[in-house]
């Protein structure tokens, strides 16, 4: 078995732990037309597709939200094991970019079957509150706003794996 990741955002972790990921459920990245595209399966990247889908997270969070840590919008990768012959190419994916590295899973997965990098290590799902969202984030001073600065999104997160963490162990 080789690992595969999803990217997906602190704010939906309560549910995966609960839930696993489940094929059809609302996609947290991406534009509407992905809807019916997303009850085709479980999305999941091999290792090269890790940076190209967490900035995809970034970009989307940064659309939507002024306070990506509040709004539970940081993004953060599962990690997930297959055997190839259980995945099925996603040629949307991989149309859209050569950094896309896409598969989709056709079934759920299962909750005690996935892993999120918190940051330092993998650690099982079911220990998601002990993610701080603050390292996939960058507080930024703003004298102008309200709360005296806003979230951002930092260039080298520590919720994004390095290549080195994406490796079969």
């Amino acid at each position: 078995m080789d690992p595969y990741f999803h990217a997906t955002y602190t704010g939906r972790l309560e549910g995966i732990a609960r839930h696993g990921l489940v094929v059809g459920a609302p996609r947290s990245i991406g534009a509407a037309s992905y809807d019916a595209h997303a009850g085709q399966g479980v999305f999941v990247s091999g290792p090269a597709g890790v940076p190209y889908w967490y900035e995809k997270a970034q970009a989307f969070a940064n659309d939507r939200s002024d306070d990506i840590v509040d709004d539970g919008l940081v993004p953060v990768v599962l990690r997930i094991y297959f055997d190839a012959d259980e995945l099925e190419d996603d040629e949307v994916a991989n149309d859209e970019s050569v950094h896309a590295d896409a598969f989709i899973s056709p079934a759920a997965v299962a909750a005690a079957e996935l892993e999120v990098w918190d940051g330092e290590e993998w650690i099982a799902i079911e220990y998601w509150e002990d993610i701080d969202p603050e390292l996939g984030a960058e507080w930024e001073d703003d004298d102008d706003d309200d709360d005296g600065g806003y979230w951002t999104l930092p260039t080298s997160p520590a919720l994004l794996p390095q290549p080195s963490e994406l490796e079969t162990e």
